[in-house]
């Protein structure tokens, strides 16, 4: 009976990826590049349309709308669930996050502050009695959000930009709004505003949050922005790039209260400056064009337009203080005649390397992921376009901890064969959860929060060996040690080769009682009594490898401490690869492999046959230095 725990790390990310990153393939009518595949989608039965941005603490996701908030839990990326609701309609919900509070924009006139409180009649509206701005939600209770305060900010909050000052014991919400299309108000109109609302939240007492300052975002009398849409922030740099309409700007955040504006350009190409980003490194300069403010179609390549709408721009920003020189551009391939595939909202990846890895939504163009590490020639390596149950919307896409998260806006549920609705109702897709298996991110950061408009500094490299935080939640920790994501009450799976390793999709461990959570497409475990069990997944979420370095992890009385001498007298048959890794062919049932340090055995695996006889000896090698890394071994380079 072959017992031993798992325990799950991303260690076979560059050697198991061997899928190719361009060209599309499809499953169940959904279009995607063979290298991402969708573990999960959350909706409620499309009853909630206009789905907007998001933002992560911990395991929780908060998931606005146009009418309402929600917090998701995504510990099991195969299956999130609701935590609680709180209705409360008004456009458009961008949302910031910090510990348990959730900041949310309203940029639609309502008759007071209140949830309840519904549209602003055009009377009030012209006499500037009408609220928008910002609403501060207290998630201490994950089941019951509750609004605690609000601040009322000039033309309302389109959205917002979370600015951390824990050394001062505050927060800073950077407002970003303008006067749209409609009743110009006393408090609002195209001649007054021009400016940036900047919000103070004491930490201490949330409820005292107020405007400290009001900057004029113009840069002279030619500039033609009457306010911004978007605002990200770099802080190690202190800088900020804000996308404001008619034209993009820099600014130096030196002073976070009082921001400054460095430079201001234009792009001719671009229609409708939407969004910025940075590069990890903070020298590339990213902006997305929102095509008519995504009210037209024919916004993504087929090769003949004069003008690059609905694109992403790069643009050289090493120094803030100079013109930043473009660099390059990237638009999406059209996918239908009358396809709205703009540019939306996206994030940088956090790498450890050198490379820059961008995640960016397409409306019906779905999610692509975008290799600009080179900016001049941003190249595409994977994408994802929902068709089956309700069609994509893709509002906001963004890379979290080893996923991408995908909040739709709105899609078109298939409705009945033959009906003059088919294709054309009206519904909600809701939260989709997807896996992008790729080199490229394979040393990808765990920041354990994310606002994606808000880079902050990387958390530093953890001591191999040394345990990590508990990874927090809404309410507090919600899981171990950070280098393990799972304990079980077993040392391993009894039936080890019950997975049919290559055969089985990853619920069978979940079955199994071990609780799975992600990291990347590879599950690191802490076995009970000491050491790891880590499990790697190949196409299709299928089992490829499990490999453990625990005691308990044992066949034929063979395991981690086991001599050479024991293991070849139990396996007679074992051959030794250069790596000084043992395997042992099993007919019909994979490859057993030993890892050996010295005269012991240091690990045990069972592997997909194909996958191992085509690199087992590298495969073993990656793994005996991941393993020993994770369990901080000595004079290893980690």
């Amino acid at each position: 009976m072959k017992r031993s725990l798992v325990v799950v790390t991303g260690a076979l990310l560059g050697l198991l990826a061997l899928l190719p990153g361009a060209g599309w393939a499809s499953h169940n009518a959904d279009v995607h590049t063979p290298n991402m595949s969708l573990l999960a989608n959350f909706d409620d039965g499309g009853k909630a349309l206009d789905g907007s941005d998001l933002a992560f603490w911990g395991s929780t996701a908060v998931l606005p709308n146009y009418n309402s908030l929600r917090l998701v839990d995504i510990s099991d990326p195969f299956a999130p669930r609701e935590l609680g609701e709180l209705a409360c309609p008004g456009a458009q919900a961008d949302v910031t996050v910090w510990k348990d509070l959730v900041f949310m924009s309203v940029d639609s006139p309502r008759s007071g502050p209140q949830c309840g409180a519904g549209g602003a009649p055009l009377a009030q509206q012209e006499q500037g009695t009408d609220w928008e701005g910002i609403r501060i939600i207290s998630i201490a209770d994950p089941s019951k959000p509750e609004q605690i305060h609000t601040v009322r900010t000039g033309c309302g909050s389109h959205t917002n930009t979370l600015v951390p000052d824990e050394a001062n014991g505050r927060l800073l919400i950077y407002v970003n709004s303008y006067p749209t299309v409609g009743i110009r108000s006393p408090t609002c109109n195209d001649a007054t505003h021009e400016q940036l609302s900047v919000i103070e939240v004491p930490l201490a007492d949330p409820r005292a949050a107020k405007v400290v300052s009001t900057p004029k975002i113009t840069a002279g009398p030619n500039s033609p922005s009457n306010g911004c849409h978007d605002v990200t922030v770099f802080l190690p740099k202190k800088i900020a790039a804000a996308a404001c309409l008619q034209e993009t700007q820099v600014w130096d955040i030196a002073d976070p209260v009082n921001p400054k504006v460095l430079t201001t350009f234009k792009n001719p190409q671009i229609q409708f400056d939407h969004s910025t980003e940075f590069s990890n490194d903070g020298n590339t300069l990213i902006i997305g064009d929102e095509f008519a403010g995504a009210a037209a179609p024919h916004s993504c390549a087929t090769g003949t337009e004069p003008f690059k709408f609905g694109a992403l721009w790069f643009y050289d920003v090493a120094d803030p203080k100079k013109l930043p020189v473009q660099k390059g551009s990237f638009q999406l391939e059209r996918q239908g005649p009358l396809a709205l595939c703009t540019a939306h909202n996206f994030n940088t990846v956090p790498l450890r390397s050198d490379r820059d890895i961008l995640v960016s939504a397409f409306y019906e163009g779905g999610t692509a992921v975008i290799d600009y590490t080179d900016p001049s020639k941003p190249t595409k390596i994977g994408g994802y376009i929902p068709k089956t149950k309700v069609s994509t919307d893709a509002w906001s896409s963004y890379w979290y901890d080893g996923l991408i998260y995908v909040n739709n806006h709105e899609g078109a549920a298939p409705g009945a064969s033959g009906s003059p609705t088919a294709g054309t109702q009206p519904a909600s897709r809701g939260l989709d959860i997807k896996r992008f298996e790729d080199p490229a991110v394979a040393d990808a950061i765990k920041l354990g929060h994310l606002n994606p408009q808000t880079h902050e500094a990387f958390p530093p490299p953890p001591s191999p060996g040394a345990p990590g935080p508990a990874r927090q939640g809404v309410g507090g920790s919600v899981g171990g040690p950070a280098d393990c994501v799972g304990r079980s009450t077993t040392v391993v799976p009894r039936r080890i080769g019950a997975f049919r390793v290559g055969m089985r999709r990853p619920s069978v461990i979940r079955f199994a009682g071990l609780g799975i959570r992600p990291n990347f497409y590879n599950l690191r475990y802490c076995a009970k009594g000491g050491g790891h069990v880590l499990v790697s997944f190949g196409r299709h979420n299928r089992v490829r490898l499990i490999a453990s370095t625990s005691p308990g992890a044992r066949t034929r009385k063979v395991g981690p401490g086991s001599s050479i001498r024991q293991l070849l007298r139990a396996y007679p048959t074992a051959r030794k690869e250069r790596s000084g890794v043992y395997v042992v062919r099993r007919r019909g049932r994979g490859l057993l492999a030993f890892g050996t340090r010295g005269r012991r055995v240091d690990f045990v695996a069972v592997g997909d046959r194909k996958v191992l006889s085509r690199r087992r000896t590298a495969l073993m090698r990656h793994h005996v230095r991941r393993i020993r890394c994770s369990e901080g071994g000595p004079g290893l380079r980690c």
